[in-house]
């Protein structure tokens, strides 16, 4: 039996612990307003860039839902930054030699927040939800693999069957978005679940004030952290204050002042002022996944043209736009996946930025310079439609990009949608360059975008569908051994960067500031903070 597992699939992330300094007053561990005195407890108010659409781990697709659900809902098992896999509410687990039986034993202590025991049928009603297509699962979807079923063979254990061998499957195991939802409130709440958390994790759900905050306690009756914390037993904050700042100066002002303790997406414009502040800390964190890019839309004209896709990864100069706007934080990508994710691939020099190579290559397609310098063919302009939406963390790329293909003779138009329209513009693909990036800590991630079966209800935006590049992904899926694997991934981003179906904007990195009375923040291999073994200290 086996209760911590080493696959070598992923990238290797810095764990940054923080020791810092204290300089805010904050409450006491029933959050009454009073100062603490133990050098523990109080409250912590982090601060995101935008609000979650739910806190439901099977229907979400955004990362900042991910850094709220972390607190809500544990998984079957945690994965550390070295890759190693270990208990969280399975204690131990067998896979068998063909790979498709996953045996889970599971904890016998366990309670939701509800009051409900966690048992193997909790796992199954999870997992039967994720793939019924009534939940219209996002993530979880892709990352449960072909799940087949999973039967209950006692009260505390699960065997979970697969349709067929899938290497990913205790990294998806430990993504949040398959954490364990209490089946009871799966029951009571139905499409409003995501509005009601309700997990075994270290805090619990209080409320969600609509584009304010939302807050969680302490459960105090936590008792079966992983033995990669710092400590055992319910957590050391009394509450957490997750407060949606959109506005980076906004964001960036409220750390400052003290009103927040934590916060997130540091740009490098305030990066320079916030570290002549002695009372403020940072951690950089390497982002596993999917690099920021802007999807290719394969099917709608004038890019369902691989010439013009090609020329336009021609005329893309993403070392200019990362000087420009993110020097000193994020790096230039040249493919699909960062350099610190397991499975990139060095990708060939043809994919550097040649403007001339662009103009080339739109000159033989037959688009010809019009007199405002705009490229037209057949008397129609060569224009493409950007649809944005907030959260994507483009912060002036579009704009760039805008002017980048310009020189080339392409008028990009840039469309700022909602969260909604914006999925709804990208699932029926209404626009040409999607922006995107996804969360992840195995090349697998892949598959979430490129392949065919993630059209339309999935993240596929470039809406490319091509039957050697699906065999590459369910190859890299389906092998175990991780030489094999590699290949497999090579082999896909050499197909997606020759389709040129995205163009690649740069490499993430997290980059958190935090007040000095923060102790003892780490970070999982997804950059998400984890919040648990966190104290604000009292001097």
């Amino acid at each position: 039996m086996t209760s911590v597992r080493r696959l070598p699939l992923v990238m290797v992330t810095v764990v940054v612990v923080l020791a810092l300094l204290s300089t805010a007053c904050q409450r006491s561990d029933t959050d009454s307003g009073k100062p603490g005195t133990s050098g523990k407890g109080g409250k912590l108010v982090f601060g995101l860039t935008q609000e979650p659409d739910v806190l439901d781990p099977h229907t979400t697709a955004l990362a900042v839902a991910s850094r709220v659900m972390l607190n809500i809902y544990d998984p079957l098992v945690w994965k550390d930054n070295a890759g190693e896999y270990h208990p969280g509410l399975a204690r131990s687990w067998e896979i068998s030699p063909d790979g498709l039986t996953y045996t889970f034993k599971l904890r016998d202590d366990v309670k939701f927040h509800d009051g409900t025991p966690f048992n193997a049928e909790a796992v199954k009603v999870n997992f039967d939800r994720v793939i019924n297509p009534a939940t219209k699962a996002k993530g979880a979807r892709s990352n449960i693999g072909p799940y087949k079923a999973t039967e209950v063979v006692d009260r505390y254990t699960a065997r979970v069957i697969l349709a067929e061998p899938f290497a990913p499957f205790l990294d998806s195991l430990s993504q949040p978005t398959l954490s364990i939802i209490s089946p009871a409130a799966i029951a009571k709440y139905g499409d409003d679940l995501g509005q009601h958390p309700v997990g075994t994790g270290p805090f619990k759900f209080v409320e969600w004030v609509q584009k304010d905050h939302v807050r969680l306690a302490r459960n105090d009756d936590y008792k079966w952290a992983p033995g990669i914390r710092k400590h055992q037993g319910p957590a050391h904050l009394a509450s957490i204050e997750f407060k949606f700042i959109l506005e980076s100066a906004a964001r960036m002002a409220t750390l400052e002042t003290g009103e927040t303790n934590i916060v997130e997406a540091v740009t490098a414009q305030d990066l320079p002022r916030l570290e002549s502040n002695s009372k403020i800390k940072f951690v950089k964190a390497p982002w596993g996944g999917m690099v920021l890019n802007a999807m290719l839309n394969a099917k709608k004209f004038p890019t369902d043209d691989v010439r013009v896709r090609r020329a336009m990864l021609a005329a893309h100069d993403q070392d200019t736009i990362v000087s420009t706007l993110f020097k000193g934080i994020h790096t230039p990508a040249r493919g699909p996946l960062p350099p610190t994710q397991w499975g990139a691939d060095k990708l060939v020099e043809e994919y550097k930025f040649d403007l001339a190579r662009a103009k080339k290559l739109l000159d033989d397609a037959g688009w010809k310079p019009g007199p405002d310098g705009i490229r037209v063919k057949n008397g129609k302009p060569l224009k493409a439609l950007m649809i944005t939406q907030p959260g994507t963390k483009m912060e002036g790329a579009a704009e760039m990009i805008q002017a980048q293909q310009r020189e080339a003779g392409i008028l990009i138009e840039i469309s700022d949608r909602d969260r909604a329209a914006g999925y709804a513009a990208y699932s029926v693909g209404e626009h040409n360059l999607a922006p995107i990036f996804l969360s992840a800590s195995d090349p697998h991630v892949l598959s979430m975008a490129f392949h065919s079966r993630n059209i339309g209800a999935g993240f596929n935006r470039a809406h490319y569908a091509n039957p050697e590049l699906d065999k590459a992904l369910n190859d890299g899926a389906a092998t175990t051994d991780p030489p094999k694997r590699l290949e497999r991934y090579a082999k896909a981003q050499k197909i997606i960067m020759d389709e040129a179906i995205m163009l690649p904007i740069y490499n993430q990195v997290a980059v958190y500031a935090l007040r000095g009375e923060v102790e003892d923040v780490t970070y999982e291999p997804r950059a998400y903070p984890v919040l648990y073994d966190v104290s604000i200290t009292k001097k």
